[in-house]
């Protein structure tokens, strides 16, 4: 019987308000993490870079029970030295980003022609970690930013007892 009485309390009381808070911090520091890491790119070297592949890969994702959308994905493979050491960068840019319009990632992919010349951003400190593009663009972040505060708000209002989730 207390057993019950004590599930009970914890699965409808505002405990539940810390799973929000939860899932808002840890958002919260994936878009820290991504931040901290396009800052140190700035302090990155670059060499110059051929191209080697360029395309669009299409392929089906689940976006919910027997739901799948066609996507696509830019795809740059390129090639860079240093320190007389050869690499494969496959990075245009920090994160990824698919759309459902084939044609837009073809424009982007037009950008990159295979035996083109390119600047590669690369780590010092870890050569094989390169990019074509430093900047990123507000579209990784938005998703993630707005789900965490939007996750803390429910949170907090479930641990003030003002919501009941």
């Amino acid at each position: 019987m207390a057993g019950s009485m004590l599930a009970e309390a914890f699965v409808s009381g505002p405990v539940w308000g810390l799973v929000p808070v939860a899932l808002g911090l840890f958002c919260g520091a994936v878009v820290v993490r991504f931040l901290a890491k396009v800052r140190a790119a700035r302090a990155w070297r670059s060499t110059t870079g051929t191209i080697t592949k360029s395309g669009v890969q299409s392929k089906w994702r689940v976006t919910g029970i027997l739901n799948y959308s066609l996507i696509h994905e830019l795809q740059v493979e390129y090639g860079y030295e240093v320190d007389g050491c050869a690499y494969t960068g496959r990075n245009v840019t920090f994160g990824t980003v698919s759309s459902s319009l084939r044609r837009w990632e073809e424009r982007k992919a037009a950008r990159y022609a295979v035996g083109q010349g390119v600047e590669v951003w690369y780590d010092p400190d870890k050569p094989s970690d390169s990019v074509l593009d430093r900047r990123f663009g507000a579209l990784y972040l938005t998703l993630p930013l707005l789900l965490g505060i939007g996750l803390l708000i429910l949170g907090i209002l479930t641990l003030a007892g003002v919501i009941d989730l």
